[in-house]
């Protein structure tokens, strides 16, 4: 008898004529009988799981009885309808909290972009400071705008340079924050179409006459900034229109930009008006005075 056989008899597998076989040779081998039994035993040990447990009086009912409770009692999702009815007053309510996100972002944007166009000016300011300095190394002195007679306008400085082949793009006398920039036909700049004031000078102190900004410097002097609002030769109260009246960017003749919300610029009280409220020649030399371009100056007015 083999093993398998043996195995099969232990768990109960065997019926009919084949059990009947195992058992006459386990009676006829008393050995191979004492096999059987302690195979028998062994997976006795091996299949028991402990005690058999019995469940609970009435758990069949008790069971019935909760499935039939929660079936009776409707869900959440229950209460979704299968299409959702269209409000006019909920396109209202989205369209009220899109307005408000784009409230809250406008101003951050209206920022940037000031920024930008701030930068921009700055750059012109640049520009146009690089061609005054080689003006001044050429001449030893800034373009003069009221060596030429009385009534001359300020924006000869812009004339100066382009007839010393310096203005190489007539576009940076043009600030961003105006706006579109004007169209430069003709061959000369015009004063209306410059948004940057110009320093007029200063009298000397000997003469009393006005000259020109003069090389070497002794300091760091305004040569150029944001025109200040002005109406028929009068320069009014506030900060430059440029940028909104935040206020304006100030080239030096380091050629460096600073950007100023007031009009006092280091020790000068009123970068567009000289000591004595005028926009003409300074008293001094540190007296500066940027005057729009539009503004004619008179070389024999008295400050």
């Amino acid at each position: 008898m083999n093993a398998d056989t043996l195995l099969d008899y232990a768990l109960g597998q065997l019926e009919g004529p084949a059990k009947d076989a195992v058992e006459m040779a386990l009676a006829d081998d008393q050995g191979l009988a004492h096999k059987a039994d302690r195979l028998s035993h062994s997976l006795g040990w091996m299949l028991d799981d402990g005690d058999d447990i019995e469940p609970p009086a009435g758990l069949a009912s008790k069971t019935v009885a909760f499935v039939a409770d929660r079936a009776s009692k409707r869900a959440i999702l229950d209460f979704v309808p299968a299409r959702v009815p269209f409000r006019w007053t909920d396109l209202a309510v989205a369209a009220a909290i899109l307005m408000a996100g784009l409230l809250t972002l406008l101003p951050a944007m209206n920022a940037t972009r000031n920024k930008v166009n701030q930068m921009g000016c700055g750059f012109n300011l640049q520009q146009l400071g690089s061609s005054l300095a080689n003006y001044a190394i050429r001449h030893n002195h800034y373009p003069d705008v009221i060596s030429n007679g009385s009534n001359t306008p300020v924006g000869l400085y812009a004339v100066a340079l382009k007839d010393d082949d310096l203005l190489r793009d007539p576009r940076s006398l043009h600030c961003p924050c105006r706006g579109a920039c004007p169209t430069f036909e003709g061959p000369t700049p015009d004063p209306k179409h410059i948004d940057y004031a110009y320093n007029v000078g200063y009298r000397s102190q000997g003469s009393k006459l006005p000259e020109p900004v003069r090389i070497p410097l002794p300091a760091t002097i305004p040569l150029l900034a944001d025109q200040p609002r002005h109406i028929n030769g009068l320069i009014l109260p506030g900060n430059s229109p440029n940028h909104g009246f935040r206020g304006q960017n100030v080239l030096f003749s380091d050629l460096h930009i600073g950007w100023f919300s007031s009009r006092q610029v280091n020790l000068d009280r009123d970068l567009f008006l000289n000591d004595n409220d005028r926009p003409a020649p300074g008293t001094t030399h540190f007296d500066a005075a940027l005057v729009p371009a539009v503004f004619l100056v008179d070389k024999t007015a008295r400050n």
